[in-house]
């Protein structure tokens, strides 16, 4: 969680894997996968919205 905190800071990933111990490869895999789910989570709100929305 801090590695993501400081990603969304603007924190490059080498200072990250520096300071919290872990491999850039694997500070860039949660960042990959935490930005991954935030698209899901924003094309299912838009889905959900659409449905919501939709005269059926």
């Amino acid at each position: 969680m801090i590695a993501l905190n400081m990603l969304s800071k603007g924190i490059d990933i080498e200072t990250i894997s520096e300071i919290t111990g872990l491999t850039e490869g694997i500070v860039e895999a949660l960042f990959s996968q935490e930005k991954n789910n935030g698209r899901l989570k924003l094309w299912r709100s838009y889905q959900c919205h659409w449905l919501k929305n939709k005269n059926i």
